[in-house]
């Protein structure tokens, strides 16, 4: 069986269904597949680039490696195309080097959503051939602790990584303080600067309705 979080794309369910592997899907914390004792985060590399920008890529790391026995990460685009056009190609080696080197987390790249799941495909199948038989994980995966719950929703704001998660959650002390908040308040909280803020307080205010098509 293969634990699929509920928010990964509904095309990659559909292909590992077809080729017969039984999934479960349900929210997960931390990681986005589960296989046996196997915890697996898959980004785009638009999501990967983010991630370092805002420095979350080895927060995620670290709770990925506190979670399951063994971890990886699928990174799904073209990985030179981004190297290419990024402004910043040296920060994208470095942290690829540092996953690799300094985190011993093995780097699986994707070309798109297809091949991440016959990736998952080829995962599935060899834990099944090791095992001898389907089973869930032994263990029982890491869940986030309340304060780990509340960085982790700040961090999901525009640019926010988890220093300045800790200090606007320090500044607000609730979600609730920071979610009706001003514009004015916002800009006042050390590290955030005019532009996120006004960055945040635009998501924060914006009506989901006129969203849906």
């Amino acid at each position: 069986m293969i634990i699929i979080d509920d928010r990964e794309p509904e095309k990659i369910k559909n292909i590992l269904y077809k080729e017969g592997v039984r999934i479960k899907t349900m929210r997960l914390t931390i990681g986005d597949y589960i296989i046996g004792d196997l915890g697996i985060e898959r980004k785009s590399t638009y999501d990967f680039y983010r991630s370092i920008i805002d420095k979350r890529i080895f927060d995620q790391t670290s709770r990925l490696k506190e979670a399951y026995p063994r971890q990886a990460i699928i990174i799904e685009g073209d990985i030179e195309d981004l190297l290419y056009t990024s402004t910043n190609p040296s920060a994208i080696l470095g942290t690829l080097t540092s996953l690799a080197v300094d985190y011993s987390i093995p780097l699986i790249y994707s070309r798109d959503e297809e091949d991440t799941a016959k990736i998952l495909i080829y995962i599935w199948r060899k834990y099944m051939k090791k095992k001898g038989r389907e089973s869930l994980p032994r263990y029982k995966p890491r869940i986030m602790n309340d304060r780990e719950r509340l960085e982790f929703i700040v961090q999901s704001l525009p640019n926010i990584g988890p220093k300045l998660a800790k200090n606007i959650l320090t500044h607000y002390r609730t979600l609730r303080a920071l979610f009706t908040s001003s514009l004015s308040e916002l800009k006042s909280v050390e590290g955030l600067g005019e532009k996120r803020a006004q960055e945040i307080y635009r998501l924060i205010t914006l009506d989901y309705t006129k969203l849906i098509d």
